[in-house]
């Protein structure tokens, strides 16, 4: 039986595509400091992509399958990433990258293209930040070493 102290934290990532995009390259950046990383996003294929090129590289990661604008799907994607499971310990990165780069002249976007948009960068990250929030309202120490993953995070990317 693996030990808690064995075990490695979850890092949860929402909004991976493209292997080289931000959601594939915070992906593995996770991985490579030692979190176990739920791969998340809509298309199965690019998300295995990812868990594959960090697999392939000696990291940690599962791939899953969701829709970031399905109330349903969020939870259950927090349900999993805050799990102490044979995957690791509750995760204390999460991140939001959903987003539709679509360059659409405004005059001639119609409302359906909008509220598409909005759904996916509003909507969507409304459902995750309140999953957040919810999950950890519920422990002070666990907020404060979220706090200085960010601070690094941010760190990293500024670099």
């Amino acid at each position: 039986m693996v030990q808690k102290a064995d075990k490695k934290p979850k890092a949860l990532v929402l909004g991976v595509g493209a292997e080289r995009g931000i959601g594939g390259g915070v992906s593995k950046l996770f991985a490579k400091n030692g979190h176990h990383v739920l791969v998340a996003g809509r298309t199965a294929d690019k998300i295995g992509k990812v868990v594959e090129a960090i697999g392939r590289s000696g990291g940690s990661a599962s791939p899953v399958t969701v829709d970031g604008t399905k109330e349903d799907e969020v939870i259950r994607l927090f349900d999993k990433a805050m799990a102490d499971d044979a995957d690791g310990t509750p995760a204390d990165l999460l991140v939001f990258n959903m987003g539709n780069n679509a360059a659409v002249d405004f005059r001639e976007m119609t409302a359906q293209h909008f509220e598409d948009s909005w759904r996916v960068g509003c909507f969507a990250g409304f459902l995750f930040g309140r999953e957040a929030m919810r999950r950890l309202a519920r422990s002070e120490e666990h907020t404060s070493e979220l706090q200085s993953h960010l601070n690094l995070v941010c760190r990293l990317l500024l670099e």
